[in-house]
């Protein structure tokens, strides 16, 4: 089984999939940093039990290398679903973020208004992912030092970038 995330094979294929069991539908788009407001690609994802998944030809993306996600399924606050395909989702295991210029976290608050161009993306990285390095940290396991944020109190203060 293929892991979460974002994925470029050897063979030049992105393979992306991500978890939502709820989910109706879920599409995968693409942008170019040039223009992140406009999807350059969008992709329907195939459903495989809670995982949805497509394959796309890096070539056919040319420049675009950044994306994001669109999942349909039921407004149901009191039941938790609360799916708006209007919003740009981050993948939650985007290894990159990047944040558009106009990025503005308060529309997602707001149901209906499509955040392309204002909400992050998550960077497809080509180089790493064609099988250059082993995927190992290059330090020893007692040399780790794991940092836990909370992204909202981290990012409120007004000296944060993030808006």
């Amino acid at each position: 089984m293929d892991p979460l995330g974002a994925h470029l094979s050897r063979t030049g294929t992105w393979n992306v999939s991500l978890w939502s069991p709820r989910a109706t539908s879920v599409v995968l788009v693409v942008a170019d940093r040039a223009a992140p407001d406009r999807a350059a690609s969008e992709r329907p994802m195939s459903r495989d039990g809670d995982i949805w998944r497509v394959e796309v030809d890096d070539a056919e993306l040319g420049s675009a290398d950044l994306y994001g996600f669109r999942l349909h399924g039921r407004w149901a606050p009191l039941a938790g679903d609360r799916f708006d395909a209007s919003k740009l989702l981050l993948d939650p295991c985007a290894t990159q973020v990047w944040f558009p210029p106009g990025a503005d976290r308060d529309l997602a608050r707001v149901r209906g208004v499509d955040t392309i161009g204002r909400a992050p993306w998550g960077v497809l990285e080509r180089a790493p992912a064609m099988g250059e390095t082993s995927g190992r940290p290059s330090h020893l396991a007692d040399q780790l030092v794991i940092v836990e944020a909370h992204t909202r109190g981290f990012t409120r203060s007004p000296s944060s970038p993030v808006r």
